[in-house]
This record gives C-alpha cells, sequence and structure tokens, in this order.
C-alpha cells in the first residue's frame, strides 16, 4: 500500500511539474540580454536541476524585432526549444533561434527546422541541446528577414539525460510490475 502512494505521488508530481506556464512572456522590451525575459516554471526560473518541465507562450515580432529569453540550466540537462509560425502556418513569421551562453557566445544556432531547403514547409526553429556546463543561458529568436513580422509558438522544455530517464522508467516499470 505504502509503495502504491509513494508511486502515484511520483508521477503526479512529475505530472504537476510538466503542466508549467510562462509568465510575463515576450514583454516589449526583451530586446537584448539585459531585457530579456525568463523562462519561468509557474514563476520559478526553469531550472530545477533536470526536472521533467516545460511549456509555451506566443511570441509576437514585429519589423527589426528580436526577443531574449533567459534561463538557468544545469550541465548535463537537455534542453529542448522551438518556434513555429503561427501568422500564416508553418511559414510566417520566418524565425532564427539561437542559444547564447553568460558570456553572449552563440552555442547553438537553427533556422528553417522543418527542412525548408530540403522540400518542407516550416520556417520555424528547433535547437535541442545538451547543456555544457552549468550556468545562465539566452534564447534569441528573430526574423530571418529583418521585416519578419507576426506571431510564433515558442515551446522549451528541460528533461534529464537518457539514462536517468531509462532509470525512472525502469523504477516505475518494477513497481507496476510489483502491484499486479
Amino acid at each position: 500500500m505504502r509503495k502504491n502512494v509513494l508511486a502515484t505521488a511520483l508521477v503526479l508530481a512529475l505530472a504537476a511539474v510538466s503542466q508549467a506556464a510562462f509568465t510575463n512572456f515576450d514583454t516589449a522590451g526583451n530586446n537584448t540580454p539585459a531585457t530579456a525575459d525568463n523562462i519561468t516554471n509557474n514563476g520559478t526560473l526553469l531550472s530545477n536541476p533536470c526536472s521533467l518541465s516545460g511549456d509555451s507562450g506566443i511570441g509576437t515580432l514585429a519589423a527589426g524585432d528580436q526577443d531574449y529569453f533567459r534561463v538557468d540550466l544545469t550541465a548535463g540537462c537537455y534542453v529542448n526549444l522551438e518556434t513555429t509560425p503561427m501568422t500564416v502556418f508553418p511559414t510566417t513569421p520566418d524565425t532564427v533561434m539561437e542559444v547564447l551562453n553568460s558570456a553572449l557566445t552563440q552555442i547553438a544556432l537553427n533556422d528553417d527546422a522543418g527542412g525548408v531547403n530540403g522540400g518542407g514547409t516550416n520556417r520555424g526553429s528547433a535547437i535541442h541541446l545538451l547543456i555544457p556546463a552549468t550556468g545562465t543561458y539566452y534564447v534569441h529568436v528573430y526574423g530571418f528577414n529583418n521585416g519578419e513580422t507576426g506571431s510564433y509558438l515558442f515551446t522549451a522544455g528541460v528533461s534529464p539525460e537518457p539514462a536517468t530517464l531509462a532509470l525512472l522508467g525502469a523504477g516505475l516499470l518494477v513497481l507496476a510490475r510489483r502491484r499486479k
């Protein structure tokens, strides 16, 4: 009985964390790293060491606009970032996304995650990155052309490295089998 309660509590805790919501997303002054909006998980920076967490928000680009978002991340975690064009799905606005470290050095860049040059039409961006060092990171979203305008869906998530996920899954499987 006690094990069932613990297993249920663990599953509910993971579900609660994964239903996070960005707060103060894409405010009007987030055009530089110094004024970047925090990516938050119910008001807390999305930084719990490799927690299964994340959510999405709607961003907007005006002509010449760029958006910066700040997040604290732990080494060894995976971060998944995606933009999806919303004004004219799946092409407008045509976004470019990069991840910068705390020294503002680019560590990842993506344009046209849907493979426009390879025959796809999605002009959104996607970055799936293993975090190399614990610290502050910036996500920079901007239009491919300086005049790009429109709304985009921005999705961010943090997850443990695969071995931790496999261990968690194996533990849940053992608990489920013992229940039978």
